[in-house]
């Protein structure tokens, strides 16, 4: 007597989403040993108003104010020099 034998076909892997690809990094940064950033809020400079434009993860990348799309990332305040080669 011969058992019927169902072989399934592999599945192919589903694309992660973006919160699955956020929390993958918090943890590899965790176990690395660096804290996790508390904030992931970032502040850019709209490029028609000149409003300052913070941006969270999940949110549209617009001026709140007039509403064009094209920011620019603020500078960091902290000096920054490179020694030439």
């Amino acid at each position: 007597q011969a058992a019927a034998v169902r072989v399934l076909a592999p599945s192919t892997p589903q694309p992660m989403s973006d919160k699955q690809i956020v929390a993958k990094q918090e943890d590899a940064l965790q176990k690395a040993g660096e804290p996790a950033p508390a904030s992931r809020e970032v502040t850019y400079i709209c490029g028609n108003c000149g409003l300052d434009v913070t941006v969270k993860p999940d949110d549209a990348i617009r001026c709140r104010e007039c509403g064009y799309r094209i920011l620019f990332k603020k500078r960091c305040k902290k000096p920054m020099q490179y020694q030439a080669i």
